[in-house]
């Protein structure tokens, strides 16, 4: 019954924060081998990517994972999650320059699971957007993602 609860909760909360901004929509997946996030970015905006240039003053994208109803010993998450998109170089003032998606990224985690078992996972996004005239300040979502089997 309180996972019931909690899991509802997170749900609601993921689609509260997920729409916060209004110029990403989230969608996520989880499977026995990888979580995916696709990020749809509304047209004129841009979307950070999670590596920046030297010198960059953008928050880069910053991608966690968390296993919430089991121990994080079921699953392994391996390395970073790839980012599968156009990205741009664009170039601010002072030479600053930023790596940026417009339209859509997607975020691909590989992910082992070390039990067959079914749990939950917490991922917390955070990730900065722009458009040509303004750069809005970071903003934090979170997501509850089901893997396993």
């Amino acid at each position: 019954m309180l996972r019931k609860a909690l899991s509802t909760l997170f749900s609601f909360i993921g689609f509260m924060t997920a729409t916060a901004q209004h110029h990403v929509h989230w969608k996520t997946h989880g499977s026995n081998y990888k979580i995916e996030l696709w990020a749809r970015i509304d047209k004129g905006w841009y979307l950070y990517s999670q590596d920046q240039p030297r010198g960059a003053t953008a928050v880069p994208t910053r991608i966690t994972f968390k296993s919430i109803f089991s121990n994080d010993a079921f699953v392994a998450f391996d390395g970073k999650p790839e980012e599968r998109g156009m990205m741009k170089t664009i170039r601010g003032t002072v030479n600053e320059r930023a790596w940026q998606y417009g339209n859509w990224v997607d975020f691909v985690q590989d992910i082992r699971m070390l039990r067959k078992i079914r749990t939950n996972i917490l991922c917390t996004v955070t990730y900065q957007v722009c458009s040509n005239t303004e750069r809005l300040p970071p903003d934090t979502v979170s997501f509850e993602i089901r893997v396993g089997n």
